[in-house]
């Protein structure tokens, strides 16, 4: 079982730059779409490259929060994922993000046990103002047991 303690506790805070070449490379492997090239600036300076919504997911802890929770990742699954955008996301914008255990909580299924864990990830501006925020379920699966070695 996970520790239900980390409910409504932050668990990471990080300052994120946004850098053209990951915006490029996510287009690239997700087929996205091309972003947007030019976008003007504040006061119609210089163009920034645009995210599409979906790059958000890429500012987010990763599977960093299974090493945090001493969950092992190849018993994880994905069960839910959301994303809100408040504003867009473009190249060189450098944002706080923060992420916390919104719950955890136990289901029996027909394998065993499973822990659900409801993450989430904030993504705000230098100004406080709230850029993203992406909310998972992940699914811990409880380790299969192993039959003993037949005798022969």
């Amino acid at each position: 079982m996970l520790d239900r303690n980390l409910i409504g506790k932050e668990v990471l805070s990080r300052q994120a730059e946004v850098e053209r070449g990951a915006i490029l490379r996510f287009v690239e492997a997700s087929g996205d779409g091309r972003p947007d090239e030019v976008v003007a600036g504040p006061g119609g300076g210089h163009a920034r490259l645009q995210a599409p919504p979906a790059f958000a997911m890429t500012l987010g802890i990763g599977e960093r929060i299974f090493e945090m929770l001493q969950v092992d990742p190849r018993l994880i699954l994905l069960g839910e994922q959301s994303i809100d955008l408040a504003c867009d996301i473009h190249a060189g914008d450098r944002l706080r993000v923060s992420t916390s255990v919104k719950d955890i909580y136990e289901r029996l299924g027909t394998t065993g046990m499973m822990s659900f864990m409801v993450i989430e990830d904030e993504g705000r501006s230098n100004d406080g103002a709230l850029v993203f925020r992406m909310r998972r379920t992940f699914i811990a699966r409880t380790r299969p047991e192993r039959a003993p070695p037949r005798e022969a």
